[in-house]
C-alpha cells in the first residue's frame, strides 16, 4: 500500500521572492491577504521584495515561511491530490503542518509563529547566541561533548538543537559554548563544523524565557484533532490529541529536533512517497540521504506544483 507523508519546512528556508509566482491563483492570493491583514504589516512585501536582512529576523522569517508553505498546500488542494498518511513539520514547519492537517486555524498559526520569533530573538541578547552544523561525528559523541563544556562554565551554555540525519547534527548556545564546542569536536573527530547565519540560539535550554510566554499564548488557542497524525518534533511519534499537540509544540522551544527518528519511523510505516511544501529542499534532501527507492517531491512553486500533479496521481493509482 502506497504511503504519503506531507513535510513542511522550518526557518532558514525563507529567500526573496518566496511565493511571488503563487500570488496569481486566487487560493493562495487569499492566504497571503489573510497574513497581511491578521498580522496588520505587509509580510508579502518583505517576502517579495525584501530586504534580505529583515526577512532574516526570526518574527518576519516564522510566519514568511508559514504563509509560503500554507499558499502552496491550498494550490495542492485544488489539484485534487491523494490523502496524507501523516503530517510533519521541521521546528516551525510543525505549525504549517496542523494547518494543513485541520488542527489549527491558519489566523491563530500566523499569530502564533509571529509571537513565537519576538519571543524567541527576545530571550537572547543579538550576539550573544550562536548555532553551528556539525558533520561528520556521532550523535552520542556530540551530546556527551556538549555536556561536558556546559558543566565547565555557565557561559558556555551549548547542547543539540537539530538532528538531520546520520553525520548532520546542529548543536546551539552562547556564543562563548560554540566556539568551544567547535575546538573540542574538532579534536574529536568531526569532519567540519559551519556556523549557521540565525538571530537567535534554537532548541536549547537558553529558549526558556520564550518557552514559558509562547506557553501563556498558546494556552489562549483552539486546537483541534487533526485529520491524520503529525510526527512530533519532541517524541518522533505520532500524535492525534489536541492537548498533548499543544504541550509538545511548547516543549518544541528548548528540546532538539529530533528529525532524523522522524523519518526512521516513517520509514518503518512503509511511507514511499514524501513531499515538502513551501520553500526549499531540505527536508526531501535529509529523506533522500536516509531512504533508499522512495519517491520525493518539492512543492514551492507553479512549476513543482504542476510536475507533482501528474506524477504524484500515477504513483498512487
Amino acid at each position: 500500500m502506497t504511503g504519503l507523508t506531507y513535510l513542511f519546512p522550518g526557518q532558514g528556508s525563507q529567500k526573496i521572492g518566496m511565493g511571488q509566482d503563487l500570488y496569481v491563483r486566487s487560493s493562495a492570493k487569499a492566504v497571503f491577504e489573510k497574513a497581511n491583514s491578521v498580522l496588520n504589516f505587509p509580510l508579502t512585501k518583505l517576502m517579495f521584495e525584501g530586504p534580505k536582512e529583515e526577512l532574516q529576523k526570526t518574527c518576519y522569517a516564522q510566519p514568511a515561511i508559514l504563509t509560503h508553505s500554507i499558499a502552496m498546500w491550498h494550490c495542492l488542494l485544488e489539484e485534487a491530490t491523494p490523502n496524507a498518511t501523516f503530517f510533519a513539520g521541521h521546528s516551525l514547519g510543525e505549525y504549517s503542518a496542523l494547518v494543513a492537517a485541520g488542527s489549527l486555524s491558519f489566523e491563530d498559526a500566523i499569530q502564533a509563529v509571529h509571537f513565537r520569533g519576538k519571543a524567541m530573538q527576545d530571550a537572547v541578547p543579538l550576539g550573544r547566541g550562536s548555532m553551528a552544523v556539525v558533520l561528520g561525528l556521532a550523535e552520542d559523541k556530540i551530546h556527551e561533548i556538549c555536556q561536558e563544556i556546559s558543566r565547565q562554565d555557565p557561559r558556555f551554555e551549548v547542547s543539540i538543537a537539530n538532528l538531520n540525519g546520520p553525520g548532520q547534527t546542529v548543536i546551539s548556545g552562547t556564543v562563548e559554548g560554540i566556539a568551544q564546542a567547535n575546538l573540542c569536536l574538532k579534536d574529536a573527530g568531526a569532519k567540519r563544523l559551519m556556523p549557521l547565519p540565525v538571530s537567535a540560539p534554537f532548541h536549547c535550554n537558553l529558549m526558556k524565557p520564550a518557552q514559558d510566554k509562547l506557553a501563556q499564548h498558546l494556552n489562549t488557542i483552539q486546537f483541534l484533532s487533526p485529520q491524520k497524525p503529525l510526527i512530533s518534533n519532541v517524541t518522533a511519534q505520532p500524535v492525534t490529541d489536541p492537548l498533548l499537540i499543544r504541550d509538545l509544540l511548547i516543549a518544541q522551544v528548548t528540546k532538539p529536533v529530533r528529525f532524523t527518528e522522524m523519518v526512521e519511523f516513517l520509514q518503518k510505516k512503509e511511507i514511499n512517497i514524501f513531499v515538502e511544501v513551501g520553500p526549499g529542499k531540505a527536508l526531501v534532501g535529509i529523506v533522500k540521504r536516509m531512504i533508499d527507492n522512495v519517491e520525493i517531491h518539492s512543492m514551492e512553486d507553479l512549476v513543482s506544483l504542476n510536475n507533482f500533479s501528474s506524477a504524484i496521481k500515477a504513483s498512487v493509482r
